[in-house]
């Protein structure tokens, strides 16, 4: 029995999905290419997903759920602050060099606006404020769309703020005026360090044991 064979309809198309979209991003990535790679037809491809973005969106959200599940393990609230924090940062290269060019193309979707918004949070409401920085109000459908991506990368980073607030509880860490945008700052700043890594060169292990001291003791000698 073939690879193909072994998946079911669905698990192939997703992995066709992943292949098209960390080539070709979203833009460019065509449901008849993913139908040809899934060996499959068009009307089957239509019974799980709607649309382009549907699958796409199912694809990210269960590589999501996968790498949320290894940091409830590897930050659990039972274990001690710096084995949290160095968890979250082991976890966090090994999946986004596993994942780099579809993450990628998570972000362009998540933070790409041309017509001049983005999404800013807002504490008070606990969600989402459009912030128009020109041109016009983007439409319901391209709001609903990129907060759904953006709300996937916000999971992630919520948990090192969770670890991250530890630390400052118990006087670990000095306190932190803006903690969301101090999280967000490591997370998508180990995501640019390793995009620009190739993946032979990365010594995980000691890039983590790296940024942890940075983290925890800055720059200063």
């Amino acid at each position: 029995m073939t690879e193909k064979q072994e998946l079911s309809k669905e698990q192939r198309i997703l992995k066709a999905a992943e292949q098209v979209f960390s080539r070709k991003g979203y833009t460019d990535a065509t449901l008849d290419e993913i139908i040809k790679i899934a060996d499959t037809g068009k009307g089957t491809v239509y019974k799980y997903f709607d649309n382009k973005d549907f699958l796409f969106y199912t694809l990210i959200q269960c590589k999501n759920d996968a790498f949320l599940e290894k940091l409830k393990v590897s930050c659990a609230g039972n274990l001690p602050f710096m084995e949290r924090l160095h968890g979250f940062l082991l976890e966090l290269l090994k999946f986004i060099i596993k994942n780099k060019m579809l993450w990628r193309v998570l972000i362009v979707q998540a933070i790409a606006a041309p017509s001049g918004w983005c999404f800013v949070w807002n504490d008070k409401k606990h969600d989402l404020d459009i912030d128009v920085q020109w041109g016009n109000k983007p439409s319901s459908e391209e709001i609903a769309i990129k907060k759904k991506y953006t709300m996937i990368l916000r999971s992630e980073i919520a948990v090192l703020v969770d670890v991250l607030e530890e630390g400052i509880k118990n006087d670990l860490v000095k306190p932190i005026e803006d903690l969301p945008l101090v999280a967000a700052n490591i997370f998508f700043g180990s995501i640019v360090m390793i995009s620009q890594t190739k993946r032979a060169e990365v010594d995980i292990p000691s890039a983590v044991d790296i940024m942890v001291d940075r983290i925890m003791n800055g720059h200063k000698k």
